[in-house]
């Protein structure tokens, strides 16, 4: 097996403990070289959308969807008309509290979705999606 890890964790939600605990627990599983975080789905556009070779593409975007301002519905729609230079090889999931059927069937009607994940993140639940996504990945 490769001794490889993910370059980049990009992180979407706008709940400032989320993104604390979840970018420790990131940290702590050493699956991610860098966990990036921001509050909102414009913020990730405009990331995803830099010029700046310093900011490298995250390979997984966890999306929470309930927002203020952009929600994770409208980064979804602005994400698919990125070039695909610009969105090749990230995996997006969404991590959310929702359980609402619609959210869960809307979610299952986007290509771009890979899973939806009910908060909270979880070591063990981080180590499956990364055996599944990237199963040549171990930790640094």
């Amino acid at each position: 097996m490769a001794n490889r890890s993910l370059q980049s964790i990009l992180l979407i939600d706008d709940d400032a403990m989320v993104q604390f605990l979840n970018k420790k627990l990131i940290a702590k599983s050493r699956y991610a070289v860098e966990v990036v975080g921001v509050t909102g789905g414009k913020e990730a556009m405009e990331l995803m959308q830099s010029d700046d070779h310093n900011i490298p593409r995250p390979c997984l975007i966890l999306l929470d969807l309930n927002m203020p301002g952009w929600t994770g519905w409208d980064f979804l729609e602005r994400f698919e008309n990125l070039s695909q230079s610009q969105k090749e090889h990230c995996t997006i999931m969404i991590l959310s509290t929702s359980e609402n059927p619609a959210d869960l069937k809307r979610a299952s009607r986007i290509p771009l979705v890979k899973r939806y994940i009910s908060k909270p993140l979880s070591t063990g639940l981080l180590e499956e999606i990364v055996q599944e996504r990237w199963p040549e990945t171990a930790r640094l």
